[in-house]
């Protein structure tokens, strides 16, 4: 019986390109099948590639880079753990909001909330700007509960993770809340609603992987440096700083 060996060598600028290039992609495609949809009355294109439909591609892809991130952070968390660091918890908390994050993405637990409003607010926009409203309050309140957290950071780490929740916030939030104007406005079909949609789910796919960027970053220059057995390079691989440099 003969037997083989499968070696894969993938580098974190490798997957962060990758990652880049897909939410370019899908961005792209979301907006040549509205333009298709629009001069050709058809969901097909839309229901595949649209960023504001259930079980589209880049739904699923939002899932999928939200499933990593949590994944990134329960990697972090347990080797801050097993250093007995006061923070580990933190990191644990967040891998479980990220993991929500992503179940959310796939069967939209929040439209029911905003189901909810609906039927007590008497109109789908109102029901989109009070649900952001709620949003608001709640980041507002966690970035109290993380902000002893924030502080422990190094100052790069810290930036990083602040500019990458204020673009998914700003994604996830203001342009739900400026979605749900436009809907009390006109409608959901309107041109302005499609390209404030578009704006969203872009703004939330990058903000996703501008924090992707910033946990590996931290894992390569801040763990590794504190030489972690468990996140140490392979040999033979690109070491730690020359992976934080291309990133």
């Amino acid at each position: 019986m003969t037997s083989f060996t499968l070696t894969l060598n993938i580098t974190p600028q490798q997957v962060l390109r990758w990652l880049l290039a897909c939410i370019v992609f899908l961005v792209a495609a979301s907006v040549v099948a509205d333009i298709i949809t629009a001069q050709h009355p058809s969901k097909s294109l839309s229901k595949l590639f649209g960023l504001d439909e259930e079980g589209s591609i880049p739904t699923y892809f939002a899932s999928l880079i939200l499933l990593l991130s949590a994944g990134l952070l329960l990697l972090i968390g347990r080797e801050k753990r097993r250093r007995q660091d006061a923070y580990s918890r933190y990191w644990y908390n967040l891998a479980l909001f990220f993991l929500l994050l992503s179940i959310d993405e796939m069967v939209s637990i929040h439209e029911y909330f905003t189901y909810y409003l609906h039927t007590h607010l008497g109109g789908h926009g109102a029901s989109q700007t009070s649900w952001a409203i709620v949003g608001m309050v709640v980041v507002a309140g966690v970035g109290l509960l993380y902000l002893r957290f924030l502080l422990a950071l190094s100052s790069p780490t810290r930036v990083r993770m602040l500019v990458a929740g204020a673009v998914y916030v700003l994604g996830a939030l203001g342009f739900e809340y400026l979605g749900g104007r436009i809907i009390n406005a006109s409608s959901d079909q309107s041109l302005l609603y499609q390209l404030c949609y578009t704006v969203e789910e872009s703004l939330e796919m990058l903000g996703v992987y501008l924090f992707i960027r910033m946990l590996l970053l931290y894992m390569a220059q801040e763990l590794h440096a504190a030489q972690a057995p468990a996140l140490s390079p392979p040999a033979g691989s690109l070491d730690a700083p020359r992976c934080a440099a291309a990133l």
